[in-house]
């Protein structure tokens, strides 16, 4: 088995880098995570390790001076640096000095395990156990390949083929079967979609750790804001026996010293075959929904009592006011659309998460058909806003924290909205009024400024209106006899074409305007000037 050795100064990125790594396809093991290069360097020499995979900045030596080291105190050992910077200079010594590989930061799990695979090959290579290894990789991918196509039925809530349950790793074909969603809980107040990534790798490995050493075939697989685990026993009293407070007290202790607050279980019911597995799924992901009305409970069963159905709990009209209020970017009235909406719902869906669950989303479902209507808003604005919904809503619990959150969060975004919007509708008057100012020798009509900002004429007049105060020809005016004074004061060009430099051809026509604007003819303010 092949030995690695990690060395990073952060320590949860060193704990993340072993949490990504494939180990049972590499046929590996982690002999350590040191936190500096000294460490990392007396482990070397004591340890001996195939590779070693090192952060490039780390206290007291840096991983440069790792690998100059380390090589030569084992040749044999394989380096990775990873980096957060893109020098060359680093890339080139960690070269020179014979590295296997150099990686960026983030880290890309794909891109890790494939230079790992890489090296794995290579290193197996020169024993007799390069052959075996080939073909464990080969059946690590097919059950890789296997474990997809399980968990895509799953997920999607489709029927498992004949096929796929064949794949199903049962060690009680004839026992019962049981799923059990898990989250991991953050701040909704502080959450981020990284961190959520970095917990749940942590989860993961814990999950699977407690669960290998007990005796029920099992496959624990990610998917997006939860972790499905599913299990196989000889029978209820057995699948029963499961220790789930202390299973959750593993799992708390491990992520409450990386921004977790909470983890939560689900379980669903029990079946006597897998083909019922896409149901159990189901119901153990839906039972999660109860943390938004029970946020002290970790550990969710089946109750068995008939959920209402979500659309009662609305106002006849409260949907379409909500969208009315989006379509307008109306946040105070978004604020009191939602109020009016919770507190009518309360004493429903304040006892059951599925159907607050329900009513949330069909609200945020109708902010985010209006929003989707506004070409202003991008397709990436969108997709983030409900990328940052789904985050909060995995977190949230207890009913008037879903309140609060979601009238914070929609509030925000529409004020958030309107500031764009108004921005973009001041832009064409901002280009419009630069392009008139830099071209005060032409006759700068209504119909010429618009086609360079590109706007109608008619939008242009009213936006141009609306944002300076004054109609367009007036501020056209403004700028050319503007232009003209400061020409008269300090340059020498005759009265004709001072007039023709400021986009007037008729010299009478100018010499009128500049009076009747000024209160004194062109010859006279020059005069008065000097």
């Amino acid at each position: 088995m092949l030995k690695i050795l990690i060395a990073d100064d952060e320590q949860k990125v060193g704990w993340l880098i072993e949490q990504t790594i494939q180990w049972s396809e590499l046929k590996a093991e982690c002999v350590g995570v040191m936190s500096n290069g000294v460490d990392a360097l007396r482990a070397v020499k004591e340890l001996r390790p195939d590779i070693v995979i090192t952060d490039i900045r780390m206290p007291d030596m840096d991983g440069l001076s790792l690998v100059r080291q380390g090589k030569e105190a084992c040749p044999e050992c394989v380096f990775v640096v990873i980096s957060g910077y893109a020098q060359f200079d680093y890339a080139h010594t960690a070269i020179r000095y014979g590295v296997a590989d150099f990686l960026l930061k983030p880290i890309d799990a794909k891109e890790l395990n494939d230079v790992l695979r890489r090296i794995a090959e290579e290193q197996y290579k020169k024993t007799n156990l390069h052959e075996q290894y080939v073909q464990e990789q080969c059946a690590a991918k097919e059950r890789e390949q296997k474990a997809r196509i399980i968990v895509r039925n799953l997920i999607k809530d489709s029927e498992l083929s004949q096929g796929t349950r064949e794949c199903m790793p049962a060690r009680y074909p004839n026992g019962v079967w049981r799923c059990a969603a898990i989250r991991v809980e953050q701040d909704p107040q502080n959450c981020s979609a990284e961190a959520e990534t970095f917990l749940y790798s942590r989860l993961y490995g814990v999950v699977q750790s407690l669960f290998d050493q007990m005796a029920f075939a099992h496959l624990a697989l990610c998917d997006t804001g939860y972790l499905l685990l599913i299990l196989n026993g000889p029978d209820e009293a057995e699948m029963e026996r499961i220790a789930w407070k202390k299973i959750h007290s593993v799992m708390l202790e491990e992520v409450r010293g990386f921004g977790g607050t909470q983890t939560v279980i689900a379980l669903s019911g029990m079946a006597l075959s897998a083909d019922a597995l896409c149901a159990l799924a189901q119901e153990a992901k839906g039972l999660l929904r109860e943390r938004l009305v029970e946020p002290e409970t970790w550990l969710i069963e089946p109750t068995g009592r008939k959920r209402p159905d979500a659309v009662p709990l609305l106002g006849k009209t409260e949907l379409a006011h909500m969208e009315n209020a989006t379509a307008v970017l109306d946040a105070a009235a978004c604020r009191e659309i939602l109020e009016r909406t919770f507190s009518f719902a309360a004493g429903t869906a304040s006892k059951d998460g599925a159907a607050a669950c329900a009513m949330a989303e069909m609200l945020f479902d109708r902010y985010l058909k209006s929003i989707s209507k506004m070409t202003f808003i991008s397709e990436e604005e969108r997709r983030a806003d409900q990328d940052q919904w789904d985050l909060l809503l995995r977190n949230v619990t207890g009913f008037e924290t879903l309140r609060s959150v979601m009238t914070q969060f929609l509030t925000d975004r529409l004020a958030y909205y309107r500031k764009k919007k108004e921005q973009m509708d001041s832009r064409p008057v901002l280009l419009a009024k630069n392009w008139i100012e830099a071209h005060t020798e032409q006759p700068c009509t209504l119909q010429e400024v618009s086609d360079h900002v590109r706007i109608s004429p008619t939008y242009l007049s009213t936006v141009f209106k609306e944002e300076t105060g004054v109609n367009f020809k007036d501020y056209v005016t403004e700028v050319k006899m503007a232009r003209a004074r400061s020409l008269l004061t300090n340059g020498d060009e005759k009265i004709n074409a001072v007039a023709q430099m400021v986009g007037y051809q008729d010299v009478k026509y100018f010499s009128r305007l500049f009076e009747k604007i000024v209160g004194l003819k062109p010859a006279q303010y020059r005069k008065l000037m000097r």
